[in-house]
């Protein structure tokens, strides 16, 4: 984990890396990002996921929808 910022309030942020399997023994791989901002006695836990490669993998768009996250007092 890092230690990054959302929203004004610090915050830790992960990668993970796995693959998804259905019962048809189709398998999808992931690459998903979570952000905790802790608030008090709560925590906000922000996740995003997309393909591991290619054009899906979509950092632009969850940096995006990061950036435009605000988080009041």
């Amino acid at each position: 984990m890092q230690g990054t910022q959302v929203g004004g309030w610090p915050a830790a942020h992960a990668r993970t890396s796995y693959t998804l399997k259905n019962s048809r023994g189709q398998a999808f791989p992931v690459l998903s990002r979570m952000w905790l901002v802790p608030r008090g006695r709560l925590m906000f836990l922000i996740g995003m996921s997309g393909d591991q490669t290619g054009e899906n993998v979509c950092e632009q768009e969850f940096a995006e929808v990061l950036e435009s996250i605000r988080i009041q007092k």
